[in-house]
């Protein structure tokens, strides 16, 4: 599927707006048959050059309209004429249909985006956007803002026991739709940057977010365990503001590297040695990183790559 901008004219942007109102009705019902009866009225509208327009798939995604995307997706409905829905098209606001989805935490419909052939790896671009963001931001980014999270945690994220009481609010059901679209949005061959990023900039509550979420391909990988374990030894020399409260750093680092040796037994301990794993890391991040401080060793780039930098 090849990664697309928006082709529509203008003229049928302005079209689309005008009967837009019809449109949200149809899309709040998720009725196929209205919204098949409002194309065949107004084909000029939402379609162009054979394909359904990104303003009117958003509008789906942004309805939830499970059922209508399945039509325009394929195109294989006769009223439609043989236009379908491209999922990788951006539209005119500089986003693709893949960040909407992760924004409003629709399991099922990223799913069927991803069915579709959308790409994970699709960035925002435009001056009425925050520029250059995954749809694995967008999920993490408005799981952080959930009122369980702002509500019961502590103002200040360097203390102890601070961790422990993220990772539990995390884990409670009502919590699991957030984890499950963070977990799908994040099919990226780059995690590992991603959650070194965050918790190098002090982001504690979206990197444990995303450690939580991404269990399963962390487990997978040797490397990001690894990485993950070397935190600490790559950390002994930058955060002076929180010096006299830091871990004992070998320590933490004998305890990394023994999880990652037990998470390649199949045993019935491997998962919850894995989840002491991610809390022995996160603990330590939480007490240790100063993100305004500049990293100076990256565990998880090969030594060509650090002769570079």
């Amino acid at each position: 599927m090849i990664i697309i901008p928006d082709p529509t004219p203008e003229f049928v942007q302005s079209a689309f707006y005008n009967m837009l109102d019809g449109l949200e009705l149809a899309l709040e019902k998720d009725s196929v048959r209205c919204f098949l009866r409002l194309f065949a009225k107004s084909p000029n509208a939402m379609a162009w050059n054979l394909s359904i327009t990104s303003d009117t798939l958003t509008c789906m995604v942004s309805h939830n309209a499970l059922r209508c995307a399945k039509v325009v997706l394929p195109g294989k409905a006769s009223w439609l004429n043989g236009h379908h829905a491209n999922p990788n098209c951006m539209n005119p606001h500089g986003y693709f249909p893949i960040h909407g989805v992760a924004e409003r935490f629709s399991v099922n419909m990223i799913k069927l985006l991803f069915h579709h052939g959308a790409l994970a790896k699709v960035h925002t671009l435009g001056d009425v956007v925050i520029q250059n963001l995954l749809p694995l931001h967008v999920a993490v980014e408005n799981t952080c803002m959930h009122k369980y999270l702002e509500d019961s945690l502590p103002p200040m994220q360097y203390h102890r026991d601070y961790i422990y009481k993220l990772v539990h609010l995390l884990c409670l059901l009502e919590m699991k739709i957030f984890l499950d679209t963070v977990r799908l949005a994040g099919k990226t061959d780059n995690l590992v940057h991603e959650i070194w990023n965050y918790i190098m900039n002090g982001k504690l509550v979206q990197a444990t977010v995303l450690l939580l979420a991404s269990q399963n391909q962390i487990r997978k990988h040797d490397c990001i365990i690894e990485s993950l374990g070397c935190i600490p030894v790559s950390l002994r020399s930058i955060n002076s503001k929180y010096r006299q409260h830091r871990w004992d750093w070998d320590h933490r680092r004998n305890r990394a590297w023994q999880t990652r040796d037990l998470a390649r037994e199949n045993t019935p301990q491997k998962k919850a040695t894995h989840n002491r794993a991610l809390i022995t890391v996160l603990s330590w991040t939480s007490g240790n990183v100063d993100g305004t401080k500049e990293l100076t060793e990256m565990p998880y780039l090969h030594p060509a790559e650090q002769k570079v930098m």
